[in-house]
């Protein structure tokens, strides 16, 4: 599998290299094709199932954080590109239509979407709502940390009257990209909410095998021996599983000691 999302990350990062046909820089556009396209691998991995519905989600995404929210910046800071940015809208719309259609194909022929996972549990609409706002408020925090660096040290250059216009907005600028945050948000929650796979438990199983070649490397007595495999117990059940093996006196592990006087004894 790890060889089929490597090869689905190099070969779905060539759809963004048209750029490079008008533009150059090949490898530049690839790459960021590359970690893009590997920025949406979980989709194709446990979201729908369906090829037309992997398609229209990356299509969203593609589109409104790729281009709505970007070329609404560009708007602000230079509102004489306004007619521009529409025809840029477009033509940029109908490109990534199809880099999503080629990406889902390319997903269905690597054989990568799971077939089956357990579903997840949606919030409350409130919540989901407070959620997507303080999602998009954290955008804001973002923007002043990385915009600011990005404006101080990459691209003061290019926007000669940006202090100016931004102080002639006032909080609204701020209320502007909180917006822009929001608006990133929503795309991205059809990908939230069709995702098979459950967040803290794939947490928690990640970490629990990241750890489990430590815990094996251990010299001391209390290095864990391999007895009762937990892999056919459901998470969700893990714990209690394992509490109740442990209260059983003949199965908790025995000590390296023990175990030396076991194999030393005919």
């Amino acid at each position: 599998m790890k060889l089929r999302v490597g090869l689905f990350c190099l070969l779905g990062g060539l759809c963004f290299t048209v750029s490079a046909i008008g533009a150059g820089h090949f490898w530049l556009w690839w790459l960021c094709g590359v970690l893009t396209v590997a920025a949406l691998t979980p989709v194709v991995r446990f979201g729908p199932r369906h090829f037309l519905a992997q398609a229209g989600i990356l299509w969203l995404v593609l589109v409104v954080v790729g281009l709505v929210c970007t070329l609404s910046e560009g708007v602000l800071f230079f509102p004489e590109i306004k007619a521009q940015a529409t025809t840029d809208l477009i033509g940029g719309s109908a490109m990534y239509l199809l880099v999503a259609i080629v990406l889902a194909a390319l997903a269905k022929l690597l054989k990568l979407t799971e077939p089956q996972g357990q579903a997840v549990e949606h919030r409350p609409v409130g919540i989901a709502i407070a959620m997507v706002l303080l999602a998009g408020l954290s955008y804001v925090v973002y923007y002043q940390i990385f915009g600011a660096i990005a404006y101080e040290f990459f691209t003061k250059q290019y926007y000669a009257h940006a202090a100016e216009q931004v102080a002639a907005l006032g909080a609204w600028f701020w209320v502007y990209q909180w917006g822009r945050g929001t608006l990133m948000t929503l795309a991205v929650l059809p990908v939230i909410y069709t995702l098979r796979l459950p967040r803290w438990q794939a947490a928690l199983a990640d970490m629990r095998t990241s750890g489990l070649n430590i815990m094996m490397s251990m010299k001391q007595e209390g290095k864990p021996v391999s007895f009762v495999e937990d892999c056919a117990v459901p998470l969700p059940h893990l714990a209690d599983y394992t509490a109740r093996l442990n209260a059983i006196p003949c199965i908790r592990a025995p000590s390296r000691r023990s175990l030396r006087r076991s194999r030393a004894s005919p």
